[in-house]
């Protein structure tokens, strides 16, 4: 009889343990039902976004999306196109959310920002190491000179602005692919770009130089005004990121652009 009740005690355990089993396994696959997913607006961009389609992915505006998403409770679509092709979508509702955006009145007609800067961006203007005929000694060489900036960017107002301040009158050149513009620069097509610190970083190989700095401006991470639960989600979740680190935008833009 004891014998009986040991064995029926044993089996009733294992049962036990199978049951919990079973519930825990449930709850880890319904926890990862529940992350949302969120279409994400992936511009190519050397050194803040590369990575294309399923290609891997790397660069400081990719890490900062991976800490919004640990703290959200979110997992990520990607989506492609050039800046103002995804900015358009962001604004139609097609895409949810967008970083590396700087803030203007007219955006924030029909885009939200997130309350916390993404990070800073300084925009100078770029000319080949060859260019000796452009001088930054003498803004006057940058007369008639063919400028491309990226289309729909902040960078085509603050380029105009300076040009007035400076009276300087130029050619400017909108692109749609940063790409584009970097091949034109590179055969003789535009003699100087307007691009961003990030640049900077990459110019060794291009051979060009930083001729002046013409602005600067705070970016965001920006959502679509049909999804307020996004934009509170990411209120949420940066301030969570800031919090475990108030310098992290500094460090993790070092940190990609210069890796120790």
């Amino acid at each position: 009889m004891m014998k009986r009740i040991i064995c029926w005690i044993l089996m009733m355990g294992m049962l036990g343990v199978v049951f919990a089993s079973n519930v825990y396994a449930e709850e880890n696959v319904a926890g990862s039902d529940e992350l949302k997913t969120v279409r994400v607006g992936y511009l190519i961009y050397e050194g803040y976004q590369e990575g294309a389609g399923d290609a891997l992915k790397s660069g400081y505006g990719y890490e900062y999306l991976q800490q919004l998403a640990y703290y959200a409770g979110w997992k990520y679509e990607y989506v492609n196109g050039s800046f103002s092709e995804l900015l358009e979508m962001l604004k139609n509702g097609q895409i949810d959310i967008m970083g590396n955006i700087s803030y203007t009145d007219e955006r924030a007609h029909y885009i939200d920002y997130g309350k916390e800067e993404q990070g800073r961006e300084y925009y100078y203007l770029f000319v080949r190491e060859d260019r000796t005929d452009i001088s930054a000694s003498d803004l006057t060489t940058l007369n008639g000179a063919k400028v491309g900036i990226n289309k729909g960017s902040v960078q085509v107002d603050l380029f105009e602005n300076w040009c007035a301040e400076n009276n300087i009158a130029c050619d400017i050149i909108l692109y749609e692919s940063s790409a584009q513009r970097s091949k034109d620069m590179e055969s003789g097509k535009l003699d100087a770009v307007v691009s961003t610190d990030v640049t900077t970083n990459n110019m060794a190989r291009y051979h060009w130089n930083a001729l002046v700095k013409i602005g600067s401006s705070p970016y965001y991470f920006a959502v679509s005004k049909y999804r307020p639960d996004i934009l509170e989600e990411l209120n949420d979740a940066n301030i969570k990121v800031l919090q475990s680190d108030w310098y992290y935008n500094e460090k993790v833009y070092v940190t990609i652009q210069h890796p120790v």
